[in-house]
């Protein structure tokens, strides 16, 4: 071990452990996993669209349809989500977290009118995954007393244009009157499959496209990010890992410096070191290492034959800077932690466990 190692640099194995194992192939393989999910998420977005059924062309089987709701005497699908309220005392203010506890689901049938003027009734089942804007809250209205709850709900109403999957089947012969001719045509149902009925009032693709942005998103921003690293940050160590040559400089004089630290001071130990070509440098030791170096004497060193300024104490591997390493870890940490919190923010609310809204506190 060298005892004039620097004291600001990690050790060869560690050092290749974040350089080469975090901040490459860590990152690179977090960038082209992120890339393989945007791409898959593209993908199968662009496959919904296609997939969505020409009304001229209907046929049983597995059906994705495009209409408008029609319906009387109320909303076709109707899920209300039950929220209870707490108050959050923190620091500086105070927020209401509002915490589903329950959530109901009503559907009953309706006709789907397609952009030929056919219409197709729809029988729900008692399954169905409803992807529809959630209104504004309502008090409940049998809420226990000091006890906050309220209600908000999503609808499907009569006149809305929504996205319905399921499995099309044939429903008998329907007559249809216009002038003085009458006509018959096979009439059409629309009942839930293996996986129950699926009814969007927003464009099928867009939950899919919004992760695939997130994705793709990120994975630029890793790519980036490697980049800076590789090229910036770790710049030095990479040009004394590469082009390192060992070579011995002379000690030229050393001396002690303490600083403040909270309500003590710390000591802190350097030595300047002479080149044969006349070039100083500065290195911070340790105490001991400190005290058994005199002026004069021969320390190895390993110098960057690419650029004479870059200078580490020692023959050994190159080490990297405990900044360069923080900066490296933070990095990846705020990539991580960034990606995370993106797909956290753009999932709505049919996409949740559980629906919570944090708001200031206000009476409803």
């Amino acid at each position: 071990m060298n005892d004039l190692a620097p004291l600001d640099r990690l050790g060869g194995f560690f050092s290749v452990l974040v350089a080469q194992g975090v901040a490459g192939a860590l990152l690179l393989g977090w960038v082209f996993v992120l890339l393989g999910l945007g791409m898959r998420a593209l993908v199968r977005a662009r496959a919904l669209l296609a997939a969505v059924t020409d009304p001229k062309r209907l046929r049983a089987g597995p059906a994705l349809l495009q209409g408008t709701v029609r319906v009387e005497g109320g909303p076709a699908a109707t899920v209300t989500v039950h929220q209870r309220g707490v108050l959050k005392r923190y620091k500086n203010h105070q927020e209401l977290h509002w915490t589903e506890f329950r959530r109901e689901q009503q559907v009953r049938e309706f006709s789907l009118e397609l952009s030929t003027g056919q219409r197709v009734r729809v029988e729900p089942g008692s399954r169905v995954e409803l992807v529809d804007l959630l209104g504004a809250p309502e008090p409940a209205p049998h809420a226990r007393k000091h006890v906050r709850e309220r209600l908000r709900r999503a609808t499907v109403d009569d006149g809305e244009a929504v996205f319905v999957r399921g499995n099309l089947e044939g429903s008998g012969r329907v007559s249809l009157a216009g002038g003085y001719r009458s006509a018959e045509s096979l009439g059409w149902a629309l009942r839930p499959d293996h996986g129950g009925l699926f009814i969007s009032s927003e464009p099928v693709a867009d939950p899919l496209a919004r992760r695939s942005i997130a994705h793709l998103t990120w994975s630029l921003l890793g790519v980036l990010a490697a980049l800076w690293l590789q090229l910036g940050v770790l710049g030095e160590y990479r040009e004394l890992h590469a082009r390192g040559e060992p070579v011995e400089m002379t000690v030229s004089a050393g001396w002690d410096h303490y600083q403040r630290e909270g309500y003590g001071r710390r000591a802190r130990y350097f030595l300047v070191l002479v080149s044969a070509s006349g070039d100083t440098h500065r290195v911070e030791v340790n105490r001991d290492a400190w005290s058994r170096t005199y002026p004069g004497q021969a320390v190895p060193v390993t110098v960057s034959r690419a650029d004479p300024r870059l200078v580490q104490v020692g023959h050994g591997p190159a080490g990297l800077r405990y900044a360069d390493a923080t900066v490296v870890l933070l990095t990846v940490a705020f990539l991580a932690l960034g990606h995370w919190l993106t797909l956290r923010a753009s999932r709505r609310w049919y996409e949740q466990p559980r629906v919570i809204d944090r708001e200031p506190p206000q009476e409803l």
